[in-house]
């Protein structure tokens, strides 16, 4: 009889697993299906010019080998061990889904991110010339715009090479290009101010002119200068 219901055990035992082993390749499947997609989506930023991080490269053969390691074997035990990595490795798959998605959205806006970087260059060329043109000493502050421009094209170019480990795709785009373009923008409006501001006191050096000719004038003719005498002097400190 012990032996008897020991044979039993060991029958039910056997279906038990062969159940298991069923559930474990349907399981595999499911995950294959989503290993599929995320494969899908890499090769093809990669073919758009994305460099895929070697981490996700290395995950993706471990699933694949997990895979077949699994649709292969008849034996419970080893595909039981390869389901636990295989569970582990699908949570790491689902944190790169978003970073891919965001890389996704990056490359159908990356022209239009190239276009404001350039609308950034052109603008800069006009406050240069403008500088020049009123002779404007601001060589240190167009300097610094000079800098924040080149950090932002850095950073358009590592959006195909970068390995997002820490950093999210949007987070960089954000932190590292558009923000750094709003800074360009904000020193740029205030070398035009500036500028501005030079054109109204070069008018003003030539209305001080005209008020010291005329002033010149009344003077030969004995008139009485001196409380105007007094608000041009005023006004050359000023200008000043």
């Amino acid at each position: 009889v012990e032996n008897s219901g020991s044979i039993d055990l060991s029958e039910r035992d056997r279906a038990m697993q062969a159940k298991a082993l069923k559930q474990l390749k349907q399981g595999m499947v499911q995950f294959a299906r989503q290993l599929g997609r995320i494969e899908a989506k890499a090769n093809k930023l990669e073919k758009q010019g994305f460099a895929v991080p070697a981490a996700l490269k290395e995950l993706i053969a471990q699933g694949r080998e997990f895979s077949s390691k699994i649709k292969d074997t008849k034996e419970f035990e080893v595909a039981r061990d390869m389901g636990e990595s295989l569970a582990g490795l699908s949570e790491e798959l689902n944190l790169w889904m978003p970073r891919l998605e965001q890389l996704a959205r990056i490359s159908q806006l990356s022209k239009l991110i190239k276009n404001e970087i350039n609308k950034r260059e052109a603008g800069y060329k006009r406050v240069q010339s403008l500088v020049k043109r009123l002779k404007v000493d601001l060589e240190v502050y167009m300097g610094g715009i000079r800098t924040t421009l080149d950090s932002a094209k850095d950073a358009y170019n590592q959006l195909q090479t970068k390995e997002w480990v820490e950093d999210e795709p949007f987070d960089f785009v954000q932190e590292s290009i558009i923000d750094k373009l709003e800074n360009a923008d904000e020193a740029m409006t205030n070398v035009r101010e500036l500028a501005s501001l030079k054109a109204t006191v070069n008018k003003i050096k030539a209305k001080i002119s005209k008020y010291d000719a005329r002033i010149a004038r009344l003077a030969k003719q004995k008139k009485d200068v001196t409380e105007l005498s007094d608000l041009v002097g005023q006004l050359k400190d000023t200008y000043s």
